[in-house]
C-alpha cells in the first residue's frame, strides 16, 4: 500500500497504537471502511496520498470493520467511509463518507 497508512488488524493493534499515542498529542486520523464498499474504494488512494503531507505526529489508520467490528463499535461508526480524528484519546472530527477534502482541512485546523 502507498503512503504511511498503517493497516489495523486486530483490537491489540489497536491498543497498542492507543496506548503509544495516549499522551504525546499526536493525531490519529482512523478510516474506518470494507474491502466491498464502492465509496472507502474511492477514498482509499486519496487517503493513502494524503498521508504523506503530513510528519510523525499525524498517524493514519485503516480501520476494516468487517474485521475489527469491536473497535467500530466502540467509537459507534454505523455508515462507511466514515474518518475520525482522534487527539489524547478523544475524537475531535467525524467525517462521514469519501470527503478527503473535510479530512485534511480538519486534519489542518488542528495542527496549525
Amino acid at each position: 500500500m502507498d503512503g504511511k497508512v498503517v493497516i489495523i488488524e486486530s483490537i491489540d493493534d489497536w491498543n497498542n497504537i492507543v496506548r503509544f499515542h495516549k499522551n504525546n498529542n499526536n493525531l490519529l486520523v482512523c478510516k474506518f471502511s470494507t474491502s466491498w464498499c464502492p465509496p472507502c474504494k474511492m477514498l482509499a488512494p486519496k487517503f493513502n496520498q494524503l498521508s504523506l503531507n503530513y510528519n510523525d505526529n499525524v498517524m493514519f489508520l485503516s480501520i476494516d470493520i468487517d474485521k475489527n467490528q469491536e473497535i467500530a463499535e466502540k467509537f459507534n461508526v454505523s455508515s462507511i467511509p466514515t474518518t475520525l480524528i482522534i487527539q489524547n484519546c478523544k475524537v475531535i472530527y467525524t467525517v462521514n463518507g469519501a470527503n478527503i477534502q473535510e479530512i485534511q482541512e480538519n486534519i489542518d485546523s488542528i495542527i496549525q
